[in-house]
């Protein structure tokens, strides 16, 4: 099969990445059959010796050994010279498993370290996100308690031009939030966009750089929102736009267990007038003010400044001063059952 390969490859001129995949061979395979010939060897040697199942005890030292290194998300720099340090007596499989497993727990105990931010009052945070499906690009703006998504805006494009009188009509007829979540696009976080926030005196908190999670509840909103359009289109014939029209209202009047059982245009539109002093012009300027100078205290001890660290300071600011006001809350995941 290697000739054969190394015949198609002087003779066409493709790579051997492209024959491989033609002929549906694994890449790593061919690649050792080559290193085997280039070594004087055989293309394909015979199977050595099968190696004693390794003790418990040198099993832990493995381990022990491997959660020494830096583990990342998807590789261990440092494992292939362990598992060369260990492949005369613990087959190399076996050795790779142990680092993947180690990597699972790893992910699985600091997923269950992380917290999560609830929003208990209706109308005092938002989260903005953009979306497209099927060539339509739209804007949903959804209230974080209540789970209220307002109309879309519907747009082939979806500049800063467009997004500032659609922000400044849902703030006249809504009262403005005094939180409003976001992304680092370029059309969100933008001056236009800002000026139109700033003179509503609602404040911007933005995601970390490639971090969506952050902003998980718009993420989860867009998801909803994208099944409900491919239903109403594929199974009701409606064109995308008019599913797009259509699906907020019908998101807003469905019961939600985590509204335990309220829809969530009946929480939205419950005044709560125990908030009513968060949303004075008053009250807004001084938290502005207040998350100013709490972003300069917190620069003042980074010893790197650049944009990102700015960006984490004011983001750090801005969740300190809306604990403070009581508008969200760190939740710890609940423990569930496996299954």
């Amino acid at each position: 099969m290697l000739h054969y390969l190394q015949r198609q490859h002087e003779k066409t001129g493709r790579s051997y990445r492209r024959l491989t995949a033609a002929y549906d061979l694994p890449r790593s395979r061919v690649l050792r059959w080559r290193a085997n010939v280039r070594l004087g060897n055989l293309p394909i040697r015979r199977r050595g010796r099968a190696k004693p199942p390794p003790s418990a005890l040198l099993l832990l030292v493995v381990y022990l050994q491997m959660a020494a290194l830096r583990h990342q998300s998807a590789r261990s720099p440092g494992l292939p010279s362990l598992c060369q340090e260990w492949s005369a007596i613990i087959p190399r499989a076996q050795l790779r498993r142990l680092a993947s497993d180690y990597r699972l727990r790893r992910r699985r105990r600091a997923r269950a370290r992380l917290q999560r931010l609830h929003c208990p009052h209706a109308g005092t945070v938002w989260a903005m996100d953009a979306a497209v499906i099927l060539g339509v690009r739209w804007l949903v703006v959804t209230d974080l308690a209540s789970r209220y998504r307002f109309p879309l805006l519907l747009a082939d494009q979806l500049p800063a031009q467009r997004i500032r009188p659609y922000l400044e009509q849902i703030f006249r007829l809504y009262t403005p939030p005094l939180v409003i979540k976001r992304d680092n696009g370029s059309n969100l976080d933008n001056p236009l966009v800002d000026d139109v926030l700033g003179a509503y005196g609602v404040l911007a908190l933005n995601s970390p750089c490639r971090y969506p999670r952050y902003n998980g509840a718009v993420e989860y909103a867009q998801r909803e929102i994208k099944t409900l359009v491919l239903i109403l289109h594929r199974f009701a014939g409606l064109p995308i736009v008019e599913a797009l029209e259509r699906t907020p209202g019908i998101l807003n009047t469905k019961p939600r267990p985590c509204l335990h059982g309220a829809t969530a245009d009946d929480v939205f539109h419950t005044p709560n007038p125990a908030l009513a002093w968060a949303f004075t012009s008053q009250q807004r300027k001084e938290s502005k003010h207040w998350i100013e100078q709490r972003t300069d205290a917190i620069l003042a001890t980074m010893t790197a400044r650049n944009r990102r660290t700015q960006a984490a300071a004011r983001r750090l600011a801005t969740e300190t001063r809306m604990r403070d006001l009581g508008l969200i809350a760190p939740v710890a995941p609940p423990k569930v059952l496996p299954h």
